[in-house]
């Protein structure tokens, strides 16, 4: 076993022993790291198929890898502090989900004023956008869907009394793991 083995082992064991009288808050952090995960992962795929769609139209390569970059940058630094050890935090998504819905419904209804704004003329526009560039349609629906799982996330992590007792039960050892795993020598070779 070499020495990155064996210091992650010594992690593994620590992370067993802190969480062993704590094991729903344990499960709460686990369900929480892989919907990140997911999440991370919804929000690349996501951006792969905006630069796909932006790139049907024109533009150059370089400036469309850039623009997932920076998309993907930003989704995952908000997703990160949102969801990290500290609950309050995932106020951040909250504002970051909000805000984007916002700028998504004012498109909407910027694109919808001269027809007025109807569940009828909505539903129309989707339509004439998904003849017209389907790509770019199933884009805009699948940033809809992320932005919806953004609020649902928060509401997961705030309004639900249970979540916010597992995420206060699991943020002082959160801190003792990371203490910990600062504290251990890293072997640079």
């Amino acid at each position: 076993m070499n020495q990155a083995q064996v210091r992650r082992k010594e992690l593994e064991d620590f992370r067993r022993e802190l969480y062993q009288d704590h094991p729903e808050a344990e499960s709460f952090q686990r369900a929480k790291g892989r919907w990140l995960k997911f999440m991370l992962l919804y929000c690349l795929a996501l951006q792969v198929l905006k630069a796909v769609a932006v790139g049907q139209q024109s533009g150059p390569l370089w400036a469309l890898i850039l623009g997932a970059v920076i998309g993907l940058g930003m989704h995952a630094i908000f997703l990160a502090a949102g969801m990290g050890p500290k609950w309050k935090l995932a106020w951040v998504l909250y504002l970051w989900g909000g805000y984007h819905l916002f700028l998504f419904c004012r498109q909407a209804v910027w694109s919808q004023a001269a027809g007025g704004l109807s569940a009828e003329t909505v539903v129309r526009a989707w339509g004439v956008m998904f003849r017209m560039a389907p790509l770019a349609a199933l884009a805009n629906l699948f940033h809809l869907v992320f932005l919806v799982l953004i609020l649902l996330t928060a509401l997961w992590l705030t309004a639900l009394p249970k979540s916010r007792t597992l995420a206060a039960e699991a943020e002082p050892l959160e801190e003792q793991w990371r203490k910990r795993v600062n504290t251990q020598p890293v072997n640079k070779r």
